[in-house]
């Protein structure tokens, strides 16, 4: 019997192990461009924007670089930092008026709380804030 449970709490460990190995992703993961398709818990309309938002990690040069929709964005990144870890906290932005601000908002508030990153599905990431609620969702251009 012991022999059983232990055999079935191993099966256990592995499953949830796998989950976990699934959606670890580094750096290198999330290089290149993503439509931004979802901020703040909502997904975006961006019938209005001048733009559809997108961001983009270029780790050759360690920038992060992108739109928001109506304004471009940039930022540097750690090509350094710890797999699964981001900080978008000091995102730079050109500072445009457009018609759909309510879009630039959404995705520069979002943005800023960005700590995390998890795969969120098949060319999906997840940015999420320290509480590991996502707070950005993205889809592989």
């Amino acid at each position: 019997m012991k022999k059983l449970h232990m055999a079935l709490m191993g099966g256990v460990i592995a499953l949830a192990s796998c989950a976990t190995v699934e959606k670890t992703m580094t750096l290198n993961d999330i290089e290149g461009e993503w439509n931004i398709v979802e901020a703040g818990g909502e997904t975006l309309d961006t019938s209005k924007s001048e733009t559809k938002p997108f961001i983009g990690f270029d780790l050759k040069q360690g920038r992060v670089y992108g739109s928001s929709g109506c304004n471009r964005i940039m930022n540097t990144i750690d090509k350094n930092a710890k797999a699964g870890t981001i900080d978008l906290q000091h995102m730079a932005s050109t500072m445009m008026a457009c018609p759909d601000m309510e879009t630039e908002r959404k995705v520069l508030d979002a943005l800023t709380k960005a700590k995390s990153y998890r795969k969120a599905g098949k060319n999906k990431v997840a940015l999420c804030d320290a509480a590991g609620k996502q707070v950005v969702l993205l889809v592989r251009k």
